[in-house]
Parts: structure tokens; sequence; C-alpha cells
């Protein structure tokens, strides 16, 4: 991917074409990430993040902010392993994540999910140690529409373009 002839190197072709804006890196290998976002080719890096699977607030996600990398969050509920909804959306809220993108079951689930940012209220102390026994887990579904009204209420315009990038 990275080396001579790899996939990297057609897609710095394409940008320089002006076929592509940017390039992305995403994965589960948190290592290679790492190592990918080092080469400073990428201006997003896409990564499993979540109250269940926290490995990338280890290097990868303070990596990234440090070199204003956009940090994408796939399976922000942890692959349907949390109970709470709102909860498991106040925790991705109340981290600093650039996007997420979840998966959805019905359109009625809009006012539920837009209740965790509207108001935004983080996680309590007690609510995090729910998630941390692992006793907050149970089969969810949520709808990203929660992260584009989060961020144009913070004024984060940012990270709107780059979420409305995402679901075109």
């Amino acid at each position: 991917m990275l080396g001579p002839g790899g996939a990297l190197e057609a897609l710095k072709e394409a940008k320089q074409a002006g076929k592509i804006k940017h390039i992305g890196i995403t994965g589960h290998d948190y290592d290679l990430l790492v190592e990918g976002i080092q080469t400073n080719e990428f201006s997003t890096v896409q990564a499993p993040f979540n109250a269940v699977e926290l490995k990338a607030l280890e290097r990868l996600f303070p990596l990234a902010r440090e070199m204003d990398i956009g940090r994408i969050v796939m399976k922000p509920l942890g692959g349907g392993q949390i109970e709470s909804k709102i909860n498991a959306l106040r925790f991705i809220l109340g981290n600093d994540i650039t996007v997420a993108i979840p998966g959805m079951d019905e359109v009625g689930h809009v006012r539920e999910n837009l209740s965790a940012a509207d108001p935004f209220v983080p996680l309590s102390i007690g609510e995090k140690t729910v998630f941390r026994s692992g006793s907050g887990r149970t089969r969810q579904k949520l709808l990203p529409s929660l992260w584009l009204l989060h961020a144009l209420r913070s004024g984060d315009r940012n990270t709107a373009v780059v979420y409305l990038s995402f679901a075109i």
C-alpha cells in the first residue's frame, strides 16, 4: 500500500492530476495506520472507536490530531454492542473526533439520535464507569445526522464539510 507502485502512489498521481482532492487511510491495524499517517500523505484516518474499543485513543487519534489529520470513527456503537444509543453517541461526541460513520435501521431513529446532541451533555463519571465495566452492552444502531447537527451547532464548519463529503 505505502511502497513503490502501491495504492498510495496511484492516489498521489490522481491527486496531482486533479482527479481527487484528498487521500484518506482506513483500517483496523492501528500500528499500520500510525505508520501511514506519519508519511504526511493523508488528510484523514478512519478506524474503529467507541466506548468498548478505545485503542485509537492510545496513539492514533492523538497523533492525527497533532498532525491536523481528520479522525473518522467507524463502528461508533461497537458493532451493535452498546445498550444505550444515547450514551454511546454522547461518548463519541465527548471525544475529539472529526466525524463518525454509523449505520442506521429506520428513519424514525433520527429524533432519538439527535437528542444526544441537542443539547449535548457529556457523560457523567458514573455513565463512563458503566461503559468501562462492560455492563452497557447490547445491540443498537444510530444515524449519522447527529454529527452534522453537532458540528453545525458548535460552529465547526470543517467537520460539517467532512461529514457531507462522506454522506454524498
